[in-house]
């Protein structure tokens, strides 16, 4: 519910659910801090959004492809093309198209934004 909240730039819901389903379940499992993270960089937190998806203990591929956009976001290319290549090495099949098929903000402008990002971190379309 929380990354619905984030879609639509409802942050103070987004972050009051997040937080409250963490505090309900404090052993929760690993893929509630890509929650996190995706409410944070929607909010344009991006250095919180990095924190976030790295205390992932479940950290995939699709999660270093948002980590890369975040990068870009802070213009820390590097950093950036690290994080597309981690993801790469681990799903070589990785794809911008299938990272962003199912981040579904509003504002179509955000998730065209989210696209450009991680085509500049080096994923492939």
């Amino acid at each position: 519910m929380a990354r619905f909240y984030a879609y639509i730039d409802e942050y103070d819901k987004a972050l009051i659910t997040v937080k409250r389903a963490m505090r309900l379940n404090p052993l929760h499992p690993g893929w509630y801090w890509l929650e996190w993270g995706i409410v944070q960089y929607s909010m344009g937190e991006y250095q919180k959004s990095i924190d976030a998806y790295y205390k992932n203990w479940e950290l995939g591929a699709y999660e270093l492809a948002l980590i890369a956009a975040s990068h870009v976001a802070l213009d820390d290319m590097e950093s950036a093309r690290e994080a597309a290549q981690k993801a790469l090495a681990m799903e070589p099949k990785i794809s911008v198209n299938r990272c962003t098929m199912f981040e579904t903000y509003q504002d179509k402008a955000k998730h065209q934004l989210l696209y450009d990002r991680m085509i500049a971190a080096g994923l492939p379309e």
